[in-house]
């Protein structure tokens, strides 16, 4: 029942009437965006992923305090001994991510969100939440966050859960919001997504998402048929801001080499039935 429920939801017609007051209020409100800001609302309609940077979009004074952050977090004794406890690779329990760490967030619940907190006060700035309602045509909620190092696997290890490709399950369009913090060349685990797999776009009937869940292809598949030239692995420096439609078909942080230090901002409809990890 559940499942034919999120089937009938997901229709366009009734979708937008569950979301129509979101809608009413992004028309409303009317933000205005600047040039960075409509480039990167086009590439994502376009591709469902863009690329921007905290200098782009004025965060580098606030980027600092994001990595400062970061590093105090790494710094702390309960951190250490789950990475170090980590180190060997298990797999652990069924749907368990053992490949990394979360330092803030993710299946932690955050509690109260705290304004001060430098990672919140870039999630809830009007320049990363007015390219997610320039994306999805509403004004959406801020569904979750998390702050994440992935640990290093030994070579010849298999892609395990989200290091394989997949779409997420939140709703059929989405956008989730992925900084840097630091370098992520090959072997750092780099973020890859199948360019044209958002909602709307040429990929989209590619291994569909199964409401209320996402989807995982068999291993290999997605290779056997999307060209090379759609595939986007996205190495880039830290202060790289990805904007990401992560209903289309993505993965990452499988780390061979060095850990990737990176952070998530989720947005999605309000009508979302999605739970928040943060009261």
């Amino acid at each position: 029942m559940e499942r034919l429920y999120c089937e009938i939801r997901n229709l366009e017609p009734v979708w937008k009437f569950l979301n129509r007051k979101a809608v009413y209020e992004w028309k409303k409100e009317n933000p205005v965006l600047d040039g960075e800001q409509k480039r990167v609302v086009g590439e994502l309609q376009k591709n469902g992923i863009a690329f921007s940077s905290v200098e782009k979009l004025g965060f580098s004074d606030l980027f600092l305090e994001m990595k400062n952050f970061a590093e105090s977090r790494l710094q702390d004794q309960e951190i250490i001994n789950e990475i170090e406890s980590k180190k060997e690779y298990p797999k652990g329990k069924k749907g368990e991510k053992t490949f990394f760490v979360y330092l803030f967030g993710g299946d932690k619940n955050m509690g109260q969100l705290d304004g001060k907190n430098p990672f919140i006060k870039f999630s809830l700035s009007a320049k990363i939440k007015d390219v997610a309602s320039g994306y999805l045509k509403l004004k959406p909620s801020f569904n979750s966050f998390y702050l994440m190092s992935t640990i290093v696997v030994p070579m010849g290890s298999e892609e395990y859960l989200s290091q394989r490709w997949h779409r997420d399950p939140e709703d059929k369009k989405l956008v989730k919001v992925f900084v840097y913090l630091n370098d992520v060349g090959e072997g750092t685990g780099p973020f890859a997504y199948v360019q044209g797999s958002q909602y709307g776009g040429k990929w989209r009937h590619l291994f569909p998402q199964r409401p209320p869940a996402g989807s995982y292809p068999p291993i290999g598949q997605v290779e056997k048929i999307v060209p090379q030239s759609d595939i986007k692995i996205c190495t880039a420096p830290a202060g790289t801001i990805i904007f990401c439609d992560t209903s289309g078909l993505h993965k990452g942080g499988f780390s061979t080499e060095n850990s990737r230090l990176m952070s998530m901002s989720c947005y999605v409809p309000p009508a979302s039935k999605y739970p928040k990890n943060y009261y």
